[in-house]
């Protein structure tokens, strides 16, 4: 008998609502509390369990420093997140527009995100896709493969 695996995505609520706030990512040795994760983490376990992730395979142990965001923090959360996506497609309508019309796939355009940097650009030979960085907001990107 073949045994099927399903893998349930979270949504991006979910995935925020059920981190620490300090947590930092497992490829760090901290958190951004300062907390070493090797001192939270039970080690008798397979994965090991740490407190930072809720609602995960991971989830287990303690520490004095968990903080999960509240209802506010994930919903401003969210919003920043949407507001960088509305500005990338921003640059990026700035920028196809640009190529479209000079036929050149490397330049610069004037940012519409911050109006006053210059977003530098270049169109990927083999597959179109842009990197693009702002020399004065924090406003970069790079498009990728949705894969099907």
């Amino acid at each position: 008998m073949v045994s099927k695996t399903t893998t349930i995505m979270k949504s991006l609520k979910e995935q925020i609502e059920d981190k620490c706030k300090h947590f930092a990512g497992t490829m760090n040795k901290k958190c951004d509390a300062g907390i070493e994760y090797d001192s939270v983490r039970n080690k008798n376990t397979r994965p090991f369990k740490m407190p930072c992730v809720k609602n995960s395979i991971m989830h287990g142990s303690s520490c004095d420093h968990l903080c999960y965001p509240t209802e506010e923090e994930v919903q401003k959360q969210l919003k920043e997140i949407e507001s960088m996506g509305l500005d990338s497609v921003a640059v990026l309508v700035v920028i196809k527009t640009h190529i479209k019309s000079t036929g050149k796939p490397e330049g610069t355009v004037d940012c519409p995100v911050c109006i006053v940097g210059t977003v530098a650009f270049i169109q990927a030979e083999v597959n179109g896709h842009i990197t693009a960085k702002c020399d004065k907001c924090d406003i970069s990107l790079m498009e990728q493969a949705i894969e099907s």
